[in-house]
């Protein structure tokens, strides 16, 4: 069984889907966000999903975790425009959010 809702683990599937992640990310690290805004909403989704099937580990997602503690606020806090989505260099960047808590 694997990941929240108990189904049962398919190595293929899970190996399908981690490639189509390793695809998606990012060079830095964090993966686009596609429902959200943005990249950290992306990232945590990653993350979590991740997490529930112990894969959390592996290289890509310390990545991803460190890319997170680079753009967290100094109020622990996260930001994002939708700027973003046009402005790869705003990627991370924002006043913390009430949709990103502290420690999202």
């Amino acid at each position: 069984m694997s990941g929240l809702v108990r189904l049962a683990r398919e190595p293929s599937a899970i190996e399908r889907a981690v490639k189509f992640l390793l695809k998606d990310q990012t060079e830095e690290g964090p993966w686009f966000g596609r429902w959200g805004v943005n990249y950290v909403y992306g990232t945590s989704g990653v993350l979590r999903a991740l997490d529930t099937i112990a894969l959390t580990a592996r290289g890509y997602c310390q990545q991803a975790v460190e890319w997170l503690r680079r753009v967290q606020n100094s109020d622990g806090g996260f930001g994002e425009s939708i700027a973003s989505y046009y402005d790869a260099s705003l990627k991370g960047k924002g006043v913390s959010t009430a949709s990103r808590p502290r420690g999202a």
